[in-house]
């Protein structure tokens, strides 16, 4: 796992260094401060491919650097690159990159250090720094391509994967060799003419009816979204009915604190608010116990020096006659019952025990959360009229589907007997020849291909089902996520597939995130991973689930080390004080260059 982190000149940053520890950290800064600079930094560090730009380097330097130390199954290794302008007047336009490498504290090459991390991590270093470093960019990419790569790396199908390739192209051949042979027969002009004229009347039938059930399929949709409307809003009705009758029960305890508040307002700034009070208050009582009980020990102590004293004032080393040492004892005395008094008048036993009962109250407040939204002044769809109105749209849709096959059949057959003709007309033992061979190879193809998505499927198996769990647990009412062989991700939603272009952000971020957690985790050795904002496009409770699940990672050690950028102080100090485990850190404008 990665243990120090220094950056020297980088983007905005004058020179950081933070030290890492195992588990999951969150990294919190406001927006701006720099932590996707810091994740881009160390991301630049393990790719080997990736080029110097100027754009890394603080305005007004040179030269910029960031250096990572690696803890490793079998030791610690060091990694610094640095990216300069270099030291001429004119700057370069191209900026170099300087590579500095050791391996238990002696000095490696950068291919010797590289080589070392593969080894330990079981994938080549460039797959990890995009598939280790999560950032914002939710775009199905090239890390997204690579999970195929990678797997049939990992599980040794690479001379699979080039048979096939090979074997296409030979296809390719053989088809324009036997298409060649096919079209040297006779003339099959007049022979299929009439089939020919039949086929084309279905092929436009097909088409029209192609277009009516698209036309269908979005009045489905439009009907489906209805019915999900009305149920949506329906329980709506019942969480915010719910939640008012518990806020209702909350207000009514802390009232003596708050007073009266509107029906459904926040509660938790008021309570905050009466909690900083009590909060000062037994603070203020604190330090004048402490303050009061010094002096009462001090003037205790001049009583019994004055009492002692044996003709000499115990201060100033004077003659002390009776009635000097009487005045002054009772004058000591007078403040000694003084402080005794106001000392015993201070209780802070009330107080204590109000801060603990805003607190409680502040936690109950927490856990309530906002008022449900439900936009009443937009008309919903009736349940039961929604549902009829999906009914006959599916009734209408299988009809037409029905239709749509009966055509499709008679234009399979059209075709079959089509290249029947054709085959009958076409010279018998150089066409037989041909399309012997063209089966063969495309029977090998697909053997291969199947024997690839074969193990593939079977390893992939155990990753999907991961993603999925924790994919429900973020959105349970939005389940049907699909894992394929490739990595690729989509869902189904009303018996059609959603790909993963159509997703929302945060359907995007969440399920990218998913994916390339259990790509690391199954798929190699490395103990890390970093995330970028992965809690920035989500709603509150996603927020929350996504936090913790992340947490929960790092706990159970799933992963040695995870760490998560945000700018969500409050929730993620929530979920470290509850998850027991994550750890905090904070990049504060103080650590940005000027």
């Amino acid at each position: 796992m990665i243990t120090l982190v220094r950056l020297v000149n980088w983007r905005a940053y004058g020179e950081v260094e933070i030290q890492l520890e195992a588990g999951t950290t969150f990294l919190i800064g406001m927006n701006g401060v720099g932590k996707t600079s810091f994740l881009e930094a160390v991301r630049f560090a393990f790719d080997r491919t990736a080029k110097g730009n100027a754009e890394f380097i603080r305005k007004g330097t040179r030269t910029a650097s960031v250096e990572v130390v690696i803890k490793t199954e079998d030791g610690t290794a060091s990694l610094k690159r640095t990216v300069s302008l270099g030291t001429k007047t004119k700057p370069l336009k191209t900026p170099t990159v300087v590579c500095d490498a050791s391996i238990d504290g002696k000095p490696a090459t950068e291919d010797a250090l590289y080589e070392h991390l593969e080894e330990n991590w079981g994938a080549d270093v460039g797959f990890v720094s995009r598939t280790a470093f999560l950032d914002t960019d939710v775009s199905p990419g090239a890390t997204d391509n690579e999970l195929r790569t990678h797997l049939c790396r990992a599980y040794k199908l690479d001379l699979i994967e080039e048979n096939v390739r090979l074997l296409d192209d030979e296809i390719k051949r053989a088809t324009k060799e036997a298409d060649t042979e096919y079209r040297a027969g006779e003339d099959l002009e007049q022979l299929t003419r009439g089939l020919q004229a039949k086929l084309n009347a279905d092929e436009i039938l097909l088409q029209n009816t192609e277009a009516a059930a698209d036309e269908l399929t979005r009045e489905l949709d439009s009907a489906a979204e209805a019915v999900t409307l009305a149920q949506t809003a329906q329980r709506l009705r019942e969480v915010r009915a719910d939640w008012d009758l518990r806020w209702k029960d909350l207000s009514e305890r802390c009232r003596d604190l708050v007073g009266d508040v509107p029906p459904g307002s926040e509660l938790r700034p008021l309570l905050q608010v009466a909690f900083s009070t009590a909060s000062q208050q037994l603070t203020e009582i604190g330090e004048s116990t402490a303050r009061l009980r010094e002096r009462v020990s001090s003037l205790e102590i001049a009583l019994a020096t004055l009492n002692s004293a044996h003709g000499d004032c115990p201060v100033c080393r004077r003659p002390l006659d009776d009635e000097s040492r009487g005045h002054a004892h009772d004058l000591q005395q007078a403040d000694l019952d003084s402080a005794s008094r106001e000392l015993d008048s201070l209780d802070s036993a009330d107080s204590s025990a109000l801060v603990s009962r805003i607190q409680d109250l502040l936690e109950r407040a927490a856990a309530l959360g906002a008022r449900p939204v439900l936009h009443d002044d937009v008309a919903q769809p009736e349940l039961a009229a929604a549902q009829g109105v999906l009914a006959d749209a599916k009734s209408r849709r299988d009809t037409l589907l029905g239709a749509r096959g009966a055509t499709a059949d008679r234009i399979s057959t059209a075709k079959s007997q089509l290249l029947q003709l054709r085959r009958q007309a076409e010279d018998a033992a150089k066409a037989s020849v041909a399309y012997r061979r063209l089966a063969v190879l495309t029977a090998s193809r697909d053997a291969l291909k199947a024997t690839v998505t074969d193990v593939l499927n079977a390893q992939m198996g155990p990753i999907g089902d991961e993603i999925r769990n924790r994919w429900n647990e973020v959105f349970p009412d939005r389940p049907g996520l699909i894992v394929d062989a490739d990595g690729r991700l989509s869902r189904t939603v009303a018996g059609e597939t959603l790909e993963y272009r159509s997703f929302s952000v945060g359907e995007q971020t969440v399920a990218r995130l998913l994916l390339r957690l259990a790509t690391v985790i199954s798929t190699t050795k490395v103990p890390f991973c970093w995330i970028d904002e992965p809690l920035e496009h989500l709603d509150d409770k996603s927020k929350l689930v996504v936090a913790r699940t992340l947490a929960q990672f790092g706990k159970q050690r799933i992963l040695d080390q995870i760490l998560v950028t945000t700018f969500e102080q409050t929730l993620t100090s929530t979920v470290a004080l509850s998850s027991d485990g994550p750890r905090v850190e904070y990049l504060g404008t103080s650590q940005v260059a000027p």
